[in-house]
C-alpha cells in the first residue's frame, strides 16, 4: 500500500508510460526500460524521505 491519492499515481504512472519507461496493461505495470527507471529512482527527485 502506497499513502498517495489515486489522481497522484495516474499522473505519475503516466508520465513514466510517455517516457517509455513502463506500460499499463489489463491493471498491471509492466516494466518496459527498467535500466531508466533505476536511474531515475537514484536521482531522488520527488522521492520522500521516510520519517526517522
Amino acid at each position: 500500500m502506497v499513502g498517495t491519492y489515486r489522481e497522484t499515481a495516474t499522473k505519475i504512472l503516466n508520465e513514466f508510460r510517455a517516457q517509455g519507461l513502463i506500460e499499463l496493461k489489463c491493471g498491471c505495470v509492466v516494466l518496459v526500460n527498467e535500466p531508466g527507471l533505476r536511474a531515475l529512482s537514484e536521482q531522488g527527485e520527488g522521492v520522500a524521505e521516510p520519517p526517522s
